[in-house]
């Protein structure tokens, strides 16, 4: 395709090596699957994510961002709460994880720009 023919190249001319373009597009790709992870609430009004069996968004971000599935799952499942010196984790419902999701996935994203 063209269009990735012409970002290659300047991707080229700003002096990025071919593996600090693979990670930009790794991180990209991570961002697009983790916006197709998908919630629902349990019977308790807890979120869970919605498991797909040929494709499992939630893996698919992980394995390009290299990091454990399970750690990600919990940062969008849970938030910590801190009273003075005392913390806890206490559960996110379906619309609180697909905000913590897409808070990530901008996060993620932003750090394309900080090259």
């Amino acid at each position: 395709d063209r269009a990735y023919e012409r970002v290659v190249k300047a991707m080229e001319q700003i002096g990025m090596t071919e593996a600090e373009r693979n990670d930009v597009f790794s991180l990209v790709a991570a961002v697009l699957h983790i916006g197709n992870i998908r919630f629902k609430d349990s019977s308790k009004d807890e979120a869970i994510v919605v498991r797909e069996r040929d494709k499992d968004p939630l893996k698919i971000a992980s394995q390009l961002l290299g990091i454990d599935p399970k750690s990600i799952e919990k940062t969008f499942l849970e938030r910590r709460v801190v009273a003075g010196k005392e913390s806890m984790m206490t559960p996110l419902n379906s619309a609180q994880a697909i905000l913590a999701r897409d808070s990530f996935a901008m996060l993620l994203y932003s750090k394309v720009f900080e090259w």
